[in-house]
């Protein structure tokens, strides 16, 4: 049963039994309301220059949208593109002048807040580090896509404290992921 305004001389309006009809209560329909209020402004593209895809995109997006919002972003714009080592390692060498494989690049436009970003991943680094690191390739992927998203807040990997914090911070939004979603493979 819907529990309206209560109270003294409270009565039901049509907005209550509109609201009653929608929602088992009016906590259920405040916290719509405030979530609503307080969703920040997300964009995030997917884009392949490989074989490689991600099963349910929009399930990665609501996954990167919560761990942007775990940080406070007030706005989220972020373009992840997956490519293979060769394409990377051309964005490695232009962009940062530097002459090795790398599993990630981020490039990073954010200010304050309002996180955007261009994110170029290589999913031969990330399969081979799987391998490498004898863990699942979903699970690898998860840690380098948030390794991305981290740096945008800020998190560095130069120093062992650093490299500390950012694991503790890949590992958070990890288990984010899983606690949305299944664990199930999500990618091909």
């Amino acid at each position: 049963m819907c529990k309206g305004p209560v109270g003294l001389g409270a009565k039901r309006t049509r907005i209550d039994i509109i609201v009653c009809q929608r929602y088992n209560d009016y906590s259920s329909f405040i916290t719509t309301l405030i979530e609503y209020i307080c969703a920040m402004d997300a964009s995030v593209d997917l884009t392949y220059q490989t074989d490689f895809v991600l099963v349910d995109e929009q399930m990665f997006v609501n996954w990167l949208t919560k761990c942007a919002n775990q940080h406070n972003a007030t706005a989220l714009t972020l373009v992840y593109a997956f490519m293979d080592d060769e394409a990377l390692l051309e964005l490695n060498l232009k962009y940062l002048n530097h002459n090795t494989l790398t599993d990630i690049i981020t490039f990073d436009d954010s200010v304050g807040k309002d996180v955007s970003a261009n994110i170029a991943i290589s999913v031969t680094r990330v399969r081979e580090n799987a391998v490498e690191l004898n863990v699942p390739f979903d699970e690898e992927l998860l840690r380098v896509m948030s390794h991305g998203l981290l740096h945008c807040f800020g998190f560095k990997d130069k120093t062992e404290s650093q490299i500390a914090a950012m694991r503790m911070a890949e590992q958070a939004c990890i288990e984010l992921f899983h606690v949305e979603q299944n664990k199930e493979s999500h990618v091909s």
